[in-house]
């Protein structure tokens, strides 16, 4: 996960500079970079290596908030990047 968030606040570095600066980086790796970075923190295959070693040693109240809660902000970011 801490990969994850450093990789995502460089894409997002990265599409700030490309705003500002007219740098010629394609926005659509930028992207890609962004999703599978969210991908990751949700825990979504193929992003998932992570996810069920976690799992095996949580309660089931654990397991529920990391199961729901933890998934909500990254996959409504991913439906925001979509729609542009």
């Amino acid at each position: 996960q801490a990969l994850a968030s450093t990789v995502l606040l460089f894409s997002v570095i990265l599409l700030m500079l490309n705003n500002q600066m007219n740098y010629e980086i394609n926005n659509s790796l930028i992207s890609v970079i962004t999703v599978s970075t969210l991908l990751l923190k949700s825990g979504s295959a193929p992003f998932h290596f992570w996810f069920p070693n976690l799992m095996e040693g949580l309660t089931w109240m654990n397991a529920l908030l990391l199961m729901t809660w933890q998934k909500i902000a990254p996959l409504m970011l991913i439906s925001y990047l979509n729609m542009n």
